[in-house]
Parts: structure tokens; sequence; C-alpha cells
């Protein structure tokens, strides 16, 4: 898609909601906008918790706050927790609506930690629903105005509970490669640039409340140039990406519209929408 992942979830968004192309099937997303991608996420907190018998603090690298939503489910639920930090990169808007308390749309900057390149998360709008007391026609109200005038500010109240569920920390591209280097030299261990981000947060935190975890999200090899420019050396691929070996790589650019993508689908299925 022409675009970034923002005008991507917004197309998604828009095919799902679409009469006729549901109408034809059982139409489903294969990211956090299906709480089944969370719900398959919450038994990493009952795991780390388990193993280390006790609560801890979680810091979770930030790009759709799916994963940190799953941490925040898992505590409702009942999992002990001393806290939730979202680690993002330079594509701030969640950490500056936590921490300024005024939600706002920003052009999304590339980075290497390319899965969170996102300025509007899908799953800060369940992370609101929770904040308000699951008051669904104040959610639909901010939801609303921020896809109209693409800002919004939050009351006292809200910010309040908000911050009470998460806070939120982001570091830029310079410290992201730095704290690549620092996981090699410390630990012998190669991260890729998403846990890298959370690493760079989580040594910041006071751990006298408690162990810090910080949850490492993808494999090195998917990002082994980065990893490679930074150590001088390509991260050991991970098997399901070996096993790809030199197959090609098929794909379709369409323009952001749902027109495009319906057109798309069309020639693809062969189906009359």
């Amino acid at each position: 898609v022409r675009g970034d992942f923002d005008d991507c979830q917004r197309l998604v968004k828009a095919l799902l909601a679409h009469e006729d192309l549901r109408a034809q099937g059982r139409l489903s997303s294969v990211n956090s906008i299906n709480w089944a991608r969370l719900a398959g996420q919450i038994p990493y907190y009952v795991s780390a918790t388990a193993q280390l018998g006790q609560a801890a603090t979680f810091v979770v690298p930030t790009g759709n706050f799916g994963d940190a939503f799953a941490g925040i489910a898992a505590q409702k639920m009942g999992l002990p927790v001393n806290g939730f930090v979202a680690a993002v990169n330079q594509n701030d808007a969640l950490a500056r609506a936590i921490n300024d308390g005024v939600y706002a749309r920003k052009p999304a900057r590339e980075s290497a930690s390319v899965s969170m390149d996102v300025q509007a998360p899908s799953n800060f709008e369940r992370l609101i629903f929770e904040a308000t007391g699951r008051d669904a026609d104040r959610t639909r109200a901010l939801f609303e105005a921020f896809a109209r005038e693409g800002e919004v500010t939050f009351d006292a109240d809200l910010l309040a509970a908000l911050r009470g569920q998460v806070s939120a920390h982001s570091i830029d591209e310079a410290q992201t490669r730095a704290e690549i280097a620092y996981a090699w030299k410390t630990w012998n261990r190669v991260v890729c640039p998403h846990t890298a981000v959370a690493l760079g947060v989580a040594r910041t935190l006071d751990r006298s409340r408690g162990p810090v975890v910080a949850l490492s999200t993808a494999h090195p090899s998917k990002f082994g140039d980065v990893v490679s420019d930074v150590l001088g050396f390509g991260p050991e691929p991970a098997p399901v990406i070996k096993a790809l070996g030199d197959r090609p790589e098929r794909l379709s650019v369409i323009d952001g519209t749902v027109e495009a993508a319906l057109s798309s689908i069309k020639a693809f299925t062969g189906s009359p929408t």
C-alpha cells in the first residue's frame, strides 16, 4: 500500500466495515485489530511472572499498543504487576499523549524499528475505553474528534486514569543502535531494533520495587541489515527465515484507497466485489 502503517490500518478497518465485502465471507485481521492476537500474548506476562516468582514492571516495545494492552488485560484478570511502560521510538504520539495529555497525529518517520512506526495506535482506543470506566460514548466521541481534527486534549481525570495504567518513554535512532551494541557487549546477545528500544528504556528505570522485564518481540535476523551495520556481522537466520531460501517474493502495490483494495481483492479471488 502506498502510505505508512497508519494508512494501511485505516484501510483495513474500512474493509472490515464494508458491507458488501463482509457479505461474501467472514473477514478478520492478523494484526492486533483482532482481539485473538492480543489474547495470544497474555500468557507472556503470566509466564514471566511465574518464572520470577514476584510482580514485575514490564517494558514493552510499542507500535500499535497491542502487546502492551495484552499485559494490561492480564493484570485485569488478576496477574500481579508493578507497572507497564510503553517504549516507543521517534514516532512518539503515544508517549506525548500520556506525558503531555495531547494526542496528536504527526507524519510517521521511518526507523530501524519499523513495526513501531505508528502515530495512531489502534489499541490506544482500548486503553482509553478502560480509562473512561468503559464509557463507550465518551470513547467514541474522543476518537471521532481525533479522526476529524488529528488532535485531542485529555481531561485531567482521563489523563490521570491513563497514567495509572501505563507510562511511556521514547528513544531515538542513535539510542536504538547504541542499545544493540550494548546488548552484544554486555550479554553477548544479538537483539532486534524493537527489543533495543525496550532495553534502552528499561535500563533507565528504578529497580528498587522489583524486577524489570523488557520484552523481546522479534528475531534479529528479520532486521539483518541494521544489526550488521551496528555489530559488523549479520545475525544467524531464524529457522523459519532460513527455510525460505531464495524463494521469490510476490507483491502487488496499490493505492491506499478502499476502491484500489477492492479491485485488488477482486483480481486475486475472482469475486464480483
